[in-house]
């Protein structure tokens, strides 16, 4: 884990992921993250703060839904996000404002449509943000109506105009204490209620939904990625329906993956 702090900078090495706890106590954030590594591991303070205000809103103190299958899909979903961190969210330093992991790319590729169990347009309906049991990690779940299928994993749900429950790591934690705390993986941007997207959802057994490997939202007749990096930018303005046709092409004829 990584802390960042006044008077210290912590490293210890994890494989793919480091996750960085950012405290109020910073006086400069670049000063900060004066290390060339670090500042390119994270996002300027002005986009993460973009970012901040997207993320739903994960109330700590929730418990549970009464009713026993809805009690037992929701366990299900949260415990995907157990054992996330050493400690739970209400345990943090008191001026901790941010907890997030740090991605690597270097595998998901700008339009996964191999990766992915499916390839849809759709509007997103609804956010909320939810808890794992053990209180170490926060996800994001959303409700999306479908408009067009380009690639299917053959289940029912995926019909247009049907509506599908997908989810992204990341929340905007509310502490008993009302301090919000916002955790995610650095990198990854929160889908936004009311917009149109393209996804690539892969699905979950465990929870019954989908997870949002990546997504484009299209808007204005252009695309804008919602994800960082190089590999994603390329398609960053580009016009909508150049990008639909790209996917129909990809998903009509996909790459065979090297052995």
């Amino acid at each position: 884990m990584l802390i960042l702090n006044k008077r210290k900078l912590l490293r210890l090495a994890v494989p793919i992921a480091v996750t960085i706890t950012i405290l109020l106590g910073l006086s400069d954030w670049g000063h900060a993250s004066s290390t060339s590594t670090v500042q390119d591991q994270i996002r300027s303070r002005k986009d993460d703060r973009l970012e901040r205000e997207e993320y739903p809103i994960a109330i700590y103190s929730a418990a549970l839904p009464d009713e026993t299958a809805e009690r037992a899909l929701r366990h299900a979903r949260n415990s995907r996000y157990d054992k996330r961190d050493a400690v739970p969210f209400d345990e943090l330093p008191a001026d901790a404002i941010a907890r997030f992991v740090v991605c690597d790319w270097s595998l998901t590729p700008a339009l996964p449509t191999a990766e992915s169990d499916a390839v849809l347009s759709g509007r997103f309906l609804a956010a909320n943000g939810y808890l794992s049991n053990d209180k170490t990690g926060a996800y994001s779940e959303f409700t999306i109506i479908i408009e067009e299928v380009l690639k299917s994993d053959g289940r029912p749900s995926l019909e247009p105009s049907n509506s599908i429950i997908a989810e992204r790591a990341g929340a905007a934690v509310q502490l008993p204490s009302g301090r919000i705390v916002r955790t995610g993986f650095s990198g990854q941007g929160m889908p936004r209620v009311g917009r149109q997207y393209v996804l690539f959802p892969k699905y979950n057994d465990q929870g019954e939904d989908y997870h949002i490997v990546t997504g484009y939202e299209l808007r204005n007749k252009r695309v804008f990625p919602r994800d960082t990096g190089e590999r994603f930018s390329i398609y960053k303005d580009a016009d909508t329906g150049t990008f639909l046709d790209t996917l129909h092409l990809l998903v009509a004829n996909p790459i065979k993956k090297k052995r």
